[in-house]
């Protein structure tokens, strides 16, 4: 209990002292707020004090301000007055000149004054001063005789020029100066005078050069450019009087134009070196310039009907219209950009356009009347030439043309119609070819392939087509190039091969010998088109040319092996017909068939029997559609189906016929190299100059012959 008493009066006793401490505080606060007010008003009562101050400042500042403004202003009063005073009395021009130079520097410092009277008469004064003064000095320059003199009161033309820069009158008197120096021209060269017409445009030249050798140009300064502006009015009136003339609707002649043309660039070129300045005089004539582009054409019309011969001085010989067209053209060219490289080139470039078209037709109807391959192959050569050099001809029509034509230069149609010409010259070229066969092939139908008893080495007809080739092959080759003689090989043996596989389909019947005399001839025809590509003069020494390609090869060889398989099929013996068929012929359709039948000279119920035993006894007829492939074997009757002997049996039978068929196929073939090795003795002891040239053609290039067919 005393312990809570001792506690407690400890708390009431810390209690007091803090009462004390808060009230002390609060009285230094009070005491604190009081010095800041004081402050406060000593602070308010120092800027009343310093405002009152920069008040009396700024009144004396401005005081200042308008004291000194007030003395500059009497002071350039001051000077206005005495320089009006002296302008009035100024002895030279020169010195009036110079004086109101400096006049008119000192009234741009009184212009918001100008409601001021004494300002407003000064200011009029001056003017009046000004303009009597131009006057007089403007008179004094139209007064003189000789323009290189000075103007009277002036000791030179360079002093008075100084004058009229003070003035601020240089450009009414360089005006006034041209208009009087060009005052002659106008009275020797007017509208509708004696000179006023485009044969005396040389006079006008002739007269604006004597006016500027005259020397008075060199008495000016040089910032005036005087000579320069003479001429730049001298251009601006004489390009009007020609655009006058030429809107007048009277004839002119091309030559007169030109020269026109011609003079007024050589000024334009003359002035530009003289003067490192550009005139515009002889673009007035570029709308006008139509009889030049129809006379540039006519020209080139003209070099196109002269008479053709063939210029072989290039990589390959064309007619020589075309190198001669051409070169019409770059020189064409050449004259029309020294004249103008805008809307009179582009016009040009559309003739040329319009005579290169002709030049194609004019190809293509040599080509409907040719029949040598020689006409053909220049046709060729000569629209491969213009194909490449119609490209060329448009890249440099757009380096020299005008920017706001590049686009618009367009020759790809041209280029087009002689890659045209070209495609119908190796048409001409192969139909040529072909046409020079056709005797061969009618000689081949004329052989009685049906009761042919012996067997030769080849036929006439081979012999025919042979010679016919050699003759026209080797001309082609040293006339084209590779690349379209190897073409023309392509497109030749694609349209005769078929032609002559035809040729032998429409045999009515061929017998065992006409078959194996065909597989001979076949034989021949085909070493000879495999040759094909290098064939070549006797008396050529060139280099050999490359070998044909695999493509080529592969095609002749390819479409001779269907004209063999054919013949091989008509001398196999009927009874093996069919199978023979199936093997060789996979791909055979029954019209394949029939026609096999046909050479064999079978008849029509023997054709059918083979048509039942290819297609199944149990069909009553072959697939209506046609269908190259052969249809799958009938389904075996009955009674074998359950029966594996019988069909194994079968397949001993085909293959023991297979080994038979091999057999008597060798068999045949060593009898006719036997045949044919005796009737080659007999026509060497008959004839030693056919067997020298037999020995020849043996041990050239020719293979030996295909196997006969099989029996």
């Amino acid at each position: 209990g005393s312990v809570l008493r001792d506690r407690g009066g400890a708390a009431g006793g810390g209690g007091a002292r803090g009462s004390r401490d808060i009230q002390e505080a609060r009285e230094a606060m009070s005491a604190l707020q009081g010095k800041i007010g004081e402050i406060k008003a000593k602070a308010t009562e120092s800027e009343a004090i310093v405002r009152e101050i920069c008040r009396d400042i700024k009144e004396l500042d401005c005081a200042k301000k308008n004291l000194v403004a007030s003395m500059t202003a009497l002071k350039r009063v001051n000077m206005l007055t005495t320089g009006v005073a002296q302008l009035r009395g100024s002895a030279t021009k020169a010195e009036a000149a110079n004086l109101l130079e400096a006049i008119a520097n000192i009234l741009h410092h009184f212009e918001p004054y100008g409601d001021v009277p004494r300002i407003s008469e000064i200011k009029e004064e001056v003017s009046e001063i000004r303009a009597k003064l131009e006057a007089e000095v403007l008179g004094a320059f139209a007064a003189r005789a000789d323009p290189g003199e000075p103007p009277e009161g002036f000791g030179s033309v360079v002093e008075a020029c100084a004058v009229v820069d003070a003035l601020g009158a240089r450009d009414k008197e360089v005006a006034a100066f041209c208009a009087r120096q060009l005052e002659p021209y106008d009275q020797l060269f007017p509208k509708g005078g004696e000179f006023s017409s485009l044969d005396d445009v040389e006079r006008r030249f002739a007269w604006v050069r004597r006016t500027l050798k005259s020397g008075w140009g060199e008495a000016y300064p040089e910032e005036w450019e005087l000579e320069f502006k003479v001429v730049e009015l001298f251009a601006t009136r004489t390009s009007a009087m020609f655009l006058e003339i030429l809107q007048s609707g009277e004839p002119q002649s091309v030559a007169t134009t030109l020269k026109a043309l011609q003079l007024s660039l050589v000024f334009e070129k003359e002035v530009k070196a003289r003067y490192s300045r550009t005139l515009q005089l002889a673009a007035v004539f570029d709308g006008f310039m139509d009889p030049y582009v129809a006379l540039e054409k006519q020209n080139l019309n003209d070099v196109l009907k002269m008479e053709d011969e063939i210029d072989d001085q290039g990589a390959l010989p064309v007619f020589s219209s075309s190198v001669q067209m051409f070169f019409f053209i770059k020189t064409s060219i050449k004259r029309c950009t020294a004249l103008s490289s805008g809307q009179t080139f582009f016009k040009l470039h559309k003739a040329f356009c319009e005579c290169l078209s002709e030049y194609a037709k004019r190809l293509q109807t040599k080509l409907g009347g040719a029949s040598a391959v020689s006409v053909a192959c220049y046709c060729l050569n000569t629209a491969e030439y213009c194909g490449e050099t119609v490209e060329q001809l448009a890249d440099i029509v757009k380096s020299k043309i005008d920017a706001a034509y590049t686009d618009r230069v367009d020759l790809e149609d041209e280029q087009e119609l002689f890659h045209d010409v070209i495609a119908l010259a190796v048409k001409k070229l192969v139909a040529a070819l072909d046409a020079g066969l056709d005797p061969a092939l009618k000689s081949f139908a004329g052989v009685p392939w049906a009761s042919l008893d012996a067997v030769d080495e080849e036929s006439a007809y081979v012999g025919a087509i042979a010679a016919e080739l050699k003759a026209r092959i080797p001309t082609a080759r040293s006339l084209l190039s590779p690349l379209y003689f190897r073409n023309l090989c392509d497109k030749f043996v694609s349209h005769w091969i078929p032609k002559f596989y035809r040729a032998v389909r429409d045999a009515k019947r061929i017998n065992e010998t006409g078959t194996h005399q065909l597989l001979l001839d076949l034989h021949s025809i085909k070493a000879l088109f495999l040759h094909l590509p290098a064939c070549a003069p006797p008396d050529d020494d060139s280099d050999p040319p490359p070998a044909p390609s695999a493509t080529y090869t592969k095609y002749v060889a390819k479409e001779l092996a269907t004209v063999e398989m054919v013949l091989k099929l008509v001398g196999t013996p009927t009874e093996m017909l069919v199978e023979r068929f199936k093997i060789m012929w996979p791909d055979g359709t029954k019209d394949d068939l029939l026609n096999v039948c046909a050479l064999k000279g079978l008849k029509k119920q023997d054709q059918l029997h083979l048509l039942d035993t290819l297609y199944g006894a149990d069909l009553a007829a072959p697939p209506p559609d046609g269908s190259s492939k052969s249809p799958p074997a009938a389904a075996p009757a009955k009674a074998r189906s359950n029966s594996q002997e019988p069909l194994m049996a079968a397949f001993a039978t085909r293959a023991q016929l297979e080994s038979k068929l091999e057999s008597v196929s060798a068999h045949a073939s060593l009898t006719i190299n036997k045949v044919g090795s005796q009737m080659r003795d007999l026509i060497n002891k008959s004839n030693p100059s056919r067997a020298a040239a037999s020995n020849t053609a043996t041990n050239g290039a020719t293979p030996n012959p295909p196997d006969g067919p099989a029996s």
